[in-house]
């Protein structure tokens, strides 16, 4: 969840006029991170619009490669010289269709 920290003495630079449709009383904004509440692969599902299924897949391969084991990659189709071209900020191969 996101933190707004503010200072009392810039108050007067905000603009306090009512919000449309105003009722009479006043509500706080807020933003609400809801990410820590899903699954990785839950995320992934719907920021890419894969099934569930699918970003299972995905996220089962890609989150331990970011503690080093990078066996889940060759059954994305990645190759040592496609992981060395990453490493050098270089595109790996193309994958054959």
């Amino acid at each position: 969840m996101g933190v707004i920290i503010g200072d009392h003495h810039d108050d007067h630079h905000h603009d306090h006029r009512r919000p449309p449709a105003y009722d009479g009383r006043y509500r706080r904004p807020y933003a609400l991170d809801v990410s820590n509440l899903l699954s990785p692969a839950e995320v992934v599902a719907l920021k890419y619009n894969l099934s569930e299924t699918q970003a299972e897949f995905l996220t089962s391969r890609l989150l331990p490669a970011q503690h080093g084991d990078l066996s889940g990659l060759a059954d994305l189709g990645f190759e040592k010289s496609d992981l060395q071209a990453l490493y050098e900020g270089q595109n790996p191969s193309p994958l054959p269709l």
